[in-house]
């Protein structure tokens, strides 16, 4: 996708996919549907073909699974990103996985976000990043187990409870707290939300303790919600 067009025509307020056009095309130039990122009452994620320059395309004799456009946005990604990795965890241990960003761009894997990939036991060394049209000997595209505002599958729910299963608790972690997950840390809601800091207080009064996810690892994060008595 292509980052100043998608941004340009959604300022316009056009019904096109948020992300722009993206996916995969075959050796004929014929666009995958199932290669789109869509969703249902909602503008898709990333639809539809784009232009390629056949003399100018780099061209990569490997064997690849199609991961999907990378949304560097947590919910975005648990939500329109992950839904095709049922296949590599459950039918593909070695296949490298491609994931696209804007063109021109290195919008890399990082952080929690590649921390819940290594949590399904996906190397950060099978991931290729893709920010311009790139030719593959063989793409594998897997359904996407989830459409968002539509479904999710079994194999969706799946990825999470793997995710989960691969914590593991130590005594001291198991500390049965009751806590309130604060967002008053979060940079984007101190200008958007007002007034948590009374409520906040009042759970702490109660016994709650004041937890603020966006600081602590995906691990950090799983082991102080499996741990709690209560969560709020």
């Amino acid at each position: 996708p292509k980052a100043f067009e998608t941004k340009l025509s959604n300022k316009l307020g056009l019904q096109k996919s948020l992300h722009g056009k993206g996916g995969v095309v075959d050796s004929n130039g014929n666009y995958i549907e199932l290669s789109a990122q869509k969703a249902v009452g909602m503008r898709n994620r990333v639809y539809g073909p784009y232009k390629i320059n056949y003399d100018n395309l780099p061209i990569r004799n490997e064997k690849v699974i199609y991961l999907n456009y990378f949304i560097k946005q947590w919910g975005h990604f648990l939500l329109d990103v992950v839904g095709r990795l049922w296949y590599p965890l459950l039918q593909d241990n070695d296949t490298k996985l491609v994931y696209t960003c804007y063109a021109g761009t290195e919008t890399k894997i990082e952080g929690n976000y590649l921390e819940f990939l290594k949590l399904l036991g996906i190397d950060q060394s099978r991931l290729i990043m893709i920010n311009c049209p790139t030719q593959f000997s063989e793409v594998i595209i897997p359904e996407s187990s989830i459409l968002p505002g539509g479904y999710y599958t079994k194999e969706y729910k799946q990825l999470f409870s793997s995710v989960v299963e691969n914590i593991k608790l130590d005594k001291y972690d198991v500390n049965a707290k009751m806590i309130y997950c604060s967002r008053s840390k979060l940079g984007i809601a101190k200008s958007k939300e007002f007034g948590e800091d009374g409520i906040e207080g009042i759970f702490k009064q109660n016994g709650y303790t004041s937890v603020y996810m966006e600081t602590m690892s995906l691990e950090e994060q799983i082991k102080t919600l499996l741990s709690a008595k209560t969560i709020v």
